[in-house]
């Protein structure tokens, strides 16, 4: 149990190859990410497929995948504001360690670009573990007996609510 823990741990410490917009850039605007550059990515890298839409204008989605492997990645994409995103929370069930943590390692990476960033834990997550990077705050909650992974972030807020 300790070992996935520090797997998951070691995988926030490097985020994946491949990102989507960093935070603030053009592309991404005031408030957040682009919600279909988000879906984008994790549909094409992940397979995920987004079809449900709740809340108004479609502020909230949320996609899944089961896979061949065994297990279910799911993400909810949640914003302020339609067309853009302020937290994304990742989840894997039922999923191979090493998947579970690729999948969270790039959800992890999605406001950097994929970059890594060594302010991020390295090691030794807990059950439940914040933190907080450039703003972004991470929360990962873990039940490994269960074959469960959560990550969740949420971007800052420098925009007034509509």
């Amino acid at each position: 149990m300790k070992r996935i823990i520090a797997m998951l741990g070691a995988g926030m410490g490097v985020t994946a190859g491949c990102g989507v917009y960093p935070v603030g850039s053009e592309d991404a605007g005031p408030g957040g990410l682009r919600l279909t550059a988000v879906q984008e990515h994790l549909t094409e890298h992940w397979g995920i497929r987004f079809v449900e839409e709740r809340g108004p204008a479609g502020i909230t989605q949320h996609g899944s995948v089961h896979q061949e492997a065994g297990g279910r990645l799911s993400a909810v994409l949640g914003g302020r504001r339609p067309g853009r995103v302020h937290t994304i929370s990742c989840q894997a069930y039922g999923s191979a360690p090493a998947a579970a943590t690729g999948f969270l390692r790039d959800c992890a990476g999605i406001p950097f670009r994929g970059r890594a960033d060594d302010a991020l834990p390295k090691a030794g997550w807990p059950r439940y573990r914040r933190a907080t990077v450039n703003g972004i705050r991470y929360r990962l909650s873990s039940v490994p007996e269960h074959s469960l992974w959560v990550l969740r972030l949420s971007l800052p807020d420098h925009s007034p609510l509509p």
